[in-house]
């Protein structure tokens, strides 16, 4: 079939959606929605190619769809709800985590003229139960990245073969269902009660991660906050401090004292918009006003214990292992809220592998990313808030160079075999540092955007070298030229990873740690795949080349950081504005 996509953005689920709709056989045009007029005006045209559009589908749609679509005579329209049978509004996820539901899921009915009742073509459960010690904790946006992501495909495949084989979709009064109108969530129903124990605190706020965020209110100015999780390492039984209070912070985040002395951390801020100005967000650090953090305390954490759950232990780096790191292979995570990587966290990371290297132990290193994503590349929001745009072309370019210093850590890593394992989606220099390893694994439901045309950027992060050694001179330029996402499956057909496996982020860090144990204990293999690798990048020629493939992909990159289109795009994006409507905006720091 030929499948009109309509979406808001092309975010994660458009994404997936796209990618899977093709995979599954169907012929998919995607726009953004603009207007009416311009859909019509692009449906029209579909249908004069010879092959007309046969169904609508809306993977990502918070506008109203209007009737002259909804009642269209020979196309149907589908909207993916993230929500069970029944389920109406724009909070969905919102409640469900709010009200702790076990069992969650996504319909895809008709658009009608009231939001989410149309006959229903197809609906799946999942369950929002994550027992694994690595598995993120339930936020809105991990839920709707993971577990929604994964209900929609299936329902998606269900809905399209009914509109295939023409069976009509089923009236939702006929249908059993638990669901119901709920309205949209506002601040006073997210309000956090910080007398609550932390536990309690963090699972109620994070039905407003990513969006909205949580309003709250610190020294007489407001603030929504994000990034939440649980202290649970820290002895707190003789802090007097009343809840509320701001107890200390660790690399940008501030833990918030709660009831039952316990205490929960924030990871980022951001003020509130006004007319004339709009802000982002930012390490709470950084927004919070001076007179609430300047004095406060740095809470060092030279190691967490082995084993714990990351939200135990907010620390955007670590190395794992059972027991120590002395077994044979490290896991070495870097948890950077949405993926991003700034200057500072890029040091820390350079730093933490140069150590990992010098434990003579190790032979196996697996770069794991974070929970929720593998690497998004550099730091926009850190960028934009340096200054102007000189001190933002700067801060670009010590971004690029701190992550480019990772990857120099990775390549020349001699005496261990490394691996990328992306449990989460990849984007940019993400994706390219990831191939800086000897080995890339992933699991099917990872999207890759290797890109760097969006902000109009010719990348770096040694992809010169990395991407034509694996798929070739032509395939790269074609991939960094291009602008499409890229499915797991995909980037295996190319060569970009050598291996997929596991069903989903959970079971592919199961597999991942078998599989790096049972590389350590085929000793002679392992030790003929380091002699190979030893004499190669301690060859001077070897070095000498990356030097080369450094300096010029950063001679492109400095250019690059001077242009107005990299400005533009990437004010965009961090304002969450359209690029050819810039608007004049402010960081969110309080001098």
């Amino acid at each position: 079939m030929k499948v009109f996509f309509l979406y808001d953005a092309f975010n994660s689920m458009s994404q997936s959606a796209y990618l899977h709709v093709t995979a599954i056989g169907h012929k998919v045009v995607r726009t953004e929605y603009v207007s009416l007029r311009h859909t019509l005006d692009l449906l029209a045209a579909e249908q004069k190619t010879g092959r007309p559009v046969d169904v609508m589908l809306c993977p990502f749609l918070t506008k109203i769809v209007p009737e002259e679509l909804y009642n269209h005579p020979h196309i149907p329209c589908l909207i993916v709800h993230p929500g069970v049978v029944g389920d109406r509004g724009a909070s969905s996820i919102d409640w469900a985590l709010m009200r702790g539901e076990l069992e969650w899921g996504v319909t895809v009915m008709q658009a009608a003229e009231e939001v989410d009742v149309g006959d229903v073509y197809a609906t799946t459960t999942v369950s929002l139960r994550r027992p694994h010690a690595f598995s993120p904790p339930l936020t809105k946006s991990s839920v709707y990245r993971r577990e929604v992501n994964q209900a929609a495909m299936a329902a998606i495949t269900e809905a399209l073969t009914m509109v295939e084989n023409g069976v009509a979709p089923m009236p939702l009064e006929c249908l059993a269902h638990k669901g119901t109108f709920l309205p949209c969530m506002r601040q006073k129903e997210r309000k956090i009660d910080w007398s609550m124990e932390a536990a309690e605190v963090v699972r109620r706020c994070n039905a407003s991660e990513t969006q909205p965020g949580v309003l709250e209110v610190f020294n007489g100015e407001s603030y929504l906050l994000y990034g939440f999780s649980t202290e649970c390492l820290m002895d707190l039984s003789q802090c007097a401090l009343p809840p509320k209070s701001l107890i200390g912070h660790r690399e940008g985040a501030v833990l918030v004292k709660c009831g039952g002395n316990t205490a929960m951390w924030v990871s980022q801020a951001k003020r509130l918009n006004t007319k004339e100005s709009r802000f982002f967000k930012a390490p709470p650090v950084n927004v919070l006003s001076k007179h609430i953090t300047g004095s406060l305390p740095e809470l060092t954490l030279d190691s967490p214990p082995s084993g714990c759950r990351w939200a135990a232990c907010p620390r955007q780096s670590r190395t794992s292992g059972p027991g120590n790191i002395g077994w044979g292979v490290c896991h070495l995570w870097f948890d950077f809220y949405n993926g991003a990587m700034s200057t500072d966290q890029g040091r820390r990371l350079a730093e933490v592998l140069q150590r990992v290297k010098t434990e003579s132990d190790v032979r196996v290193l697996v770069l794991m990313g974070g929970l929720n994503f593998f690497c998004n590349g550099i730091h926009l929001n850190v960028i934009e808030a340096a200054g102007g745009m000189q001190e933002q072309a700067d801060e670009s370019w010590a971004n690029i160079n701190a992550i480019d210093d990772v990857v120099r850590e990775v390549l020349l890593c001699h005496d261990k075999l490394t691996i990328s394992a992306m449990s989460g989606n990849a984007g940019a220099g993400g994706v390219m540092a990831a191939l800086a390893a000897d080995y890339v694994w992933t699991h099917p439901r990872v999207v890759l955007n290797p890109s760097y045309k969006a902000l109009d950027l010719y990348g770096s992060e040694y992809w010169t070298y990395s991407l034509p050694k694996r798929v070739g001179h032509h395939q790269a330029l074609a991939i960094t030229e291009g602008s499409e996402p890229m499915s797991a499956k995909q980037a295996l057909g190319l060569g970009m990873v050598d291996r997929v496996f596991g069903t989903d982020p959970d079971s592919f860090v199961a597999a991942v740690i078998r599989e790096a144990e049972a590389l350590v204990d085929d000793q002679a293999s392992l030790d003929a795949l380091l002699d190979t690798k030893r004499e190669m990048v301690d060859a001077d020629s070897f070095r000498s080349l990356l030097a080369d493939h450094r300096r010029r992909e950063l001679e492109r990159m400095k250019a690059c950081f001077q242009m107005p289109s990299y400005h533009t795009k990437r004010r965009a994006f961090v304002y969450k504005s359209k690029a050819d409507n810039p608007i004049k905006a402010k960081w969110s720091c309080l001098a």
